[in-house]
């Protein structure tokens, strides 16, 4: 009873529309389709132009509304929107109204099965590609047209042309684009070079900056002596003559020497003061006294009496010969060389029979015996006697001034001489001291 009320509305509701149900049947089985208009012998294409990026623009056929179905007289438009509202009736009656006809499926949005629509015989959501000539949502990119220059529902040679066409501008931009990149990616690639070679070159400096060379040693080992002559230098290095010589130097670089307060010294002072040529790095101060040697005591024994008193002589004949003759016999300094070993043999094999202090006291006026032989090896010796040799000048200034004229450093300090060294050493950092602040305060 419930399936034959829903039939009588369907046919009121085809009553309303004015068509007989019948009659529409038949005039959309037996009415001969309208056919597709296709474009006049005229038709042409726009000619692609680069400056709209190809924009095609066909001649478009108008809809013709005014076309009528026979032997109805109902038009196209007419047609078209009594469909559409049938369509839209249909939707709203389930399935089962119609007895469960399989020719209607309720997952589909279709008009009536037959084609009433006589552009379409169904528009159906499917997952077929096109649809079967329908309208739908499909996973083909361009529907049943296959390429997007045929969206205007034919194949036509100029779309071909045009498809080509862009196909090649396509690749052409493509290959374009790549050569760029590429040469983008050279010139990084170059830049990249460059950089590491200025890398390379900034490493290799500062390799050679940190480096320790040489020269960098002895500058290192010079500036630290320095340091510890300017502050607390000890007494072996002052009687060495070595902490003098450091203050020497680093005064003898300024050159405002006569700008610093200058301390007096006494001639005392400087008659105790050994100087040298740096020639043969020997020193003659034990012979300041003409030759006459203050022997210690631990030589005084009869094991070395005899050697010690040949070697006393000669030394003293070598002094004479050069205040007079200005430089010795080779046989003397041949003499004094061989009693000098001789000397030194004896205090060796004595080491067991003399306590430490002693052997230690021995071996270190042996030792400044053997500087004074070179010494008077030098051709130049005969001025340790004189004048210009000896340490003179009023005051620091002046004493430092004669032996940057002679070239002369301080000698190693001989036995009696510490005292005098020492007060030397004072006169001489102060001095330095003056004229460092003097070149701080200029700066």
């Amino acid at each position: 009873m419930c399936v034959s009320l829903r039939r009588i509305a369907v046919l009121a509701l085809f009553g309303l529309l004015g068509v007989g149900v019948g009659d529409l049947l038949a005039q959309a089985a037996n009415a001969p389709l309208p056919r597709v208009q296709r474009p006049p012998i005229g038709f042409s294409f726009t000619r692609p132009s680069f400056v709209n990026n190809f924009a095609m623009r066909p001649s478009v056929v108008p809809f013709n509304s005014t076309f009528a179905f026979q032997p109805s007289g109902v038009t196209a438009a007419q047609f078209a929107y009594n469909a559409s509202l049938i369509g839209q009736g249909l939707s709203n009656i389930p399935p089962y109204a119609f007895g469960g006809s399989p020719g209607i499926s309720p997952y589909a949005i279709s008009t009536l099965a037959g084609g009433i629509n006589p552009y379409a015989t169904s528009a159906a959501l499917s997952t077929t590609p096109g649809g079967y000539g329908g309208y739908s949502m499909s996973t083909t990119p361009y529907g049943s047209y296959g390429t997007p220059y045929s969206n205007y529902g034919y194949n036509t040679p100029e779309g071909s042309q045009l498809q080509g066409i862009a196909s090649v501008t396509a690749a052409t931009g493509q290959y374009y684009q790549q050569i760029g990149q590429a040469r983008i990616t050279r010139e990084q690639a170059r830049q990249m070079e460059i950089d590491t070679a200025r890398k390379m070159i900034e490493f290799e400096i500062w390799k050679e900056k940190i480096r320790p060379t040489a020269p960098k040693l002895i500058a290192l080992e010079n500036q630290t002596n320095l340091d510890e002559a300017r502050n607390y230098a000890s007494p072996t290095k002052i009687w060495s003559g070595e902490a003098l010589n450091q203050l020497l130097n680093s005064i003898l670089k300024s050159d405002r020497l006569s700008s610093a307060r200058s301390r007096d010294l006494q001639e005392d002072v400087l008659k105790h003061i050994n100087l040298t040529d740096k020639s043969s790095r020997g020193n003659v101060g034990l012979l300041k006294d003409g030759g006459s040697l203050t022997w210690p005591l631990v030589l005084h024994e009869a094991a070395f009496d005899e050697t010690r008193k040949e070697l006393g002589v000669k030394l003293k004949n070598a002094v004479d010969q050069l205040k007079e003759l200005k430089k010795v016999e080779p046989r003397v300094l041949r003499d004094a060389d061989t009693l000098f070993k001789t000397l030194s043999d004896k205090v060796n094999n004595s080491a067991d029979d003399l306590s430490p202090a002693q052997y230690i006291e021995a071996k270190r006026f042996l030792t400044q015996v053997e500087q004074a032989i070179k010494a008077l090896k030098s051709p130049r010796a005969a001025n340790y006697f004189t004048d210009l040799w000896k340490a003179r000048g009023k005051n620091v200034a002046d004493l430092i001034d004669n032996m940057r004229k002679e070239g002369l450093e301080f000698a190693p300090a001989t036995s009696g001489d510490e005292a005098a060294y020492n007060s030397l050493y004072v006169a001489l950092r102060n001095y330095e001291a003056g004229l460092r602040e003097k070149e701080t305060t200029k700066e």
